[in-house]
């Protein structure tokens, strides 16, 4: 009888607590290498104001303009700066917390927080027009959040601030904190010029062999590297032998007119490949690795792996559609 009354009480309590202080959480990251230096600004050129052990975890209150950087309080402590997040592994989305600096902007624009934001999931192109053919303004590195200023009459382009270069990317290389068609609308652009054309299957089949052959040698070779790296992790002694460079899949606007999906599978695939080239990298200076280094390269080639297999899996879903509409 007593324990449902305490339990009664403890429900009453949380009903009877505000719902945004019942929302608000902190964001936390926790180090993931040896040690890491903490910095009075957002850059590797900043100076370094302390340093931080594996293990340790720390409040994130901001980022700076593309999401790299994030502002940290040492909790327990008045220690306050910024850490890179390549050393750090977050709970939260870099969005989630503010911009809070722009040291370190190339562009002429000021960089100011959005009410939505992108996180960059490819290697892309900052155009100065919606449109595949527009001129490049700057290259984009995937990792990056970047906040949006607006967006295409259909949301197939996001209008966006990138260290203070203000362009155009494609939807299909972001992932969005909320609804793209909530951002502003540009209203100097051109109207939409919709074509229809029905593609014959036969030249999607053929654009889906093409992916599916390009994908096959890339995976395989990421489980290989995968099972070498275990290798040297443990403290094996392997044959030093670095496979060469993969090409990223290169595709042009009749290709996709052509498969559709190729919008939104290429960019996935060329982070994989982007991953799989870091860990052929890793080979190129061959010696003795830390524990670290080796770790860093097999959950690099893990990651192209798994992202390389999930192609294959919607190609194969992809050709499943394709053998039905032929039927």
């Amino acid at each position: 009888m007593r324990v449902a009354s305490l339990l009664t009480l403890l429900l009453v309590c949380i009903a009877a607590f505000p719902a945004s202080a019942q929302q608000e959480r902190q964001r936390w990251l926790t180090v993931f290498v040896d040690s890491a230096l903490v910095r009075a600004q957002p850059g590797l050129d900043a100076d370094a104001t302390g340093s931080v052990a594996e293990g340790q975890v720390l409040e994130a209150v901001g980022r700076n303009a593309d999401g790299l950087w994030f502002e940290i309080v040492v909790p327990g402590s008045r220690a306050q700066g910024w850490i890179s997040s390549e050393v750090v592994a977050e709970n939260f989305e870099p969005w989630e917390v503010p911009i809070t600096s722009s040291y370190g902007i190339e562009g002429p624009e000021v960089v100011t927080d959005a009410p939505l934001a992108v996180y960059v999931l490819a290697n892309a192109r900052l155009r100065d027009d919606p449109f595949i053919s527009a001129e490049e303004i700057i290259s984009v590195p995937f990792y990056v959040t970047l906040p949006v200023l607006g967006r295409n009459q259909d949301g197939s382009w996001v209008y966006v601030n990138y260290r203070g270069y203000v362009g155009w990317l494609s939807e299909s290389v972001v992932r969005a904190s909320g609804d793209i068609l909530s951002a502003p609308l540009n209203l100097e652009l051109p109207p939409l010029v919709i074509v229809v054309e029905i593609i014959p299957p036969e030249l999607q089949q053929a654009q889906l062999d093409r992916l599916r052959e390009y994908v096959m040698g890339p995976a395989d070779l990421a489980k290989s590297l995968a099972d070498y790296w275990w290798l040297v992790t443990v403290g094996e002694i392997v044959p030093c032998t670095p496979p060469p460079f993969t090409v990223e899949y290169q595709i042009v606007p009749r290709d996709v007119q052509e498969l559709p999906e190729l919008n939104r599978l290429v960019p996935r695939l060329n982070e994989g490949i982007a991953r799989l080239n870091e860990v052929v990298m890793a080979l190129q200076e061959c010696g003795i690795y830390t524990r670290e280094e080796s770790l860093n390269a097999r959950n690099n080639a893990i990651n192209a792996s798994v992202i390389l297999n999930s192609t294959l899996g919607r190609i194969a879903n992809i050709q499943d559609i394709i053998d039905s509409v032929r039927r």
